[in-house]
């Protein structure tokens, strides 16, 4: 802080944006840093900040502008198909809204940021651990940059959305929000008189409009890694095991139970939970793959002059027993592969 001398210093809110343990810790420590840098004491360095402090903003959005992001978003993402890095499907954003979000006059300076979308949406899909999905339509077209940027205002709710792990559609919107959580909003404003700055949100009442018709874009989906492709891989093979084992000894009995029976589908039933465990989607499709085709392959194979799948009951109930059995897996609560999907309106937290 002494040696850059800021007039303005921007952090999280003090809910830590979506209630982010680390997030809170950030403004707290800003807080901190600010105190410290304008007091002199033993073992100190550089000069304290005298005079006039820095204004401390805090990032923010109006309670109706992100509302109405959140529609907007919800109605785009319906219905489209599996997405990002874990190949599933975006949850809509929930009704509960995070702690960034505050009425319209709270919110003292609004800077548009739609000439720099491009840039946004560059760093979102940099960070591919966390961020999956991302997409501002317009940019994801042929046309040029400038041109598509220049499709961008900011009344519109939202210009696109990405998410995060927890595979919820958040927003992104076409203006960042500023309160002053130290010093007063004029000065705010003065410091960033080069900004593109709006007078704040709503001033006439009216909420935010719906974005323009977007060109029918689908998000992009993140590469998957070469983790991830041999872990699907890997459950293909294990699939291509099981059905190859579980096939052998369906028709093995114990008196007059089909033990076999129950065996060979409580172990295809498990394969599958194990790969939608491992990989989710993804790899309980490999596995369905590698265990449904050796199965139906075994169907035509002879041993010793007999088919290993005879079309009597106990074969077709083999056949079709299988494939409900992985059916079962698929539908199966996440918390029977220890997943708990978050469908709120919150971030999924690192």
């Amino acid at each position: 802080m002494r040696d850059v001398r800021p007039a303005v210093v921007i952090s999280d809110e003090a809910g830590g944006s979506y209630g982010h343990p680390d997030h809170r810790r950030t403004h707290a420590i800003v807080v901190r840093a600010l105190d410290l840098a304008a007091q002199e004491g033993p073992g100190t360095r550089g000069t304290p900040l005298a005079g006039v402090q820095p204004v401390h903003a805090a990032v923010a959005v109006a309670e109706d502008r992100l509302r109405a992001a959140n529609a907007s978003v919800t109605e785009q993402v319906r219905g489209l198909g599996p997405l990002g890095a874990l190949a599933q499907p975006l949850l809509v954003p929930g009704t509960d809204l995070p702690s960034l979000a505050v009425p319209a006059e709270g919110v003292d300076l609004e800077v548009d940021t739609t000439s720099v979308a491009p840039a946004v949406l560059a760093a979102l899909r940099a960070y591919r651990s966390q961020v999956q999905g991302s997409t501002i339509p317009v940019l994801d077209t042929p046309l040029q940059q400038r041109r598509a940027t220049d499709q961008l205002t900011p009344d519109q709710a939202a210009i696109g959305w990405y998410a995060l792990s927890n595979d919820v559609a958040q927003p992104i919107l076409p203006v960042v929000g500023l309160v002053v959580v130290r010093g007063d909003a004029a000065r705010l404003r003065d410091a960033l008189a080069g900004l593109p700055a709006l007078a704040r949100p709503g001033t006439d009442g009216a909420a935010p409009a719906s974005p323009v018709a977007a060109p029918d874009v689908q998000p992009l989906m993140t590469p998957p890694s070469a983790g991830r492709i041999a872990a699907v891989v890997s459950c293909l093979v294990l699939g291509v095991l099981v059905g190859v084992v579980t096939t052998v000894v369906h028709r093995w009995r114990l008196g007059d139970l089909p033990l076999g029976m129950l065996l060979a589908l409580v172990t295809i039933g498990a394969g599958a939970l194990l790969s939608r465990a491992v990989t989710r989607g993804a790899g309980l499709l490999g596995f369905a793959v590698g265990a449904v085709g050796a199965i139906q392959a075994m169907a035509f194979l002879v041993a010793g002059g007999d088919v290993l799948v005879p079309g009597d009951t106990l074969g077709m109930v083999w056949l079709l027993g299988s494939v409900l059995a992985i059916g079962v897996a698929a539908f199966l609560p996440d918390r029977w592969v220890g997943r708990h999907r978050d469908r709120g309106a919150e971030a999924a937290r690192p």
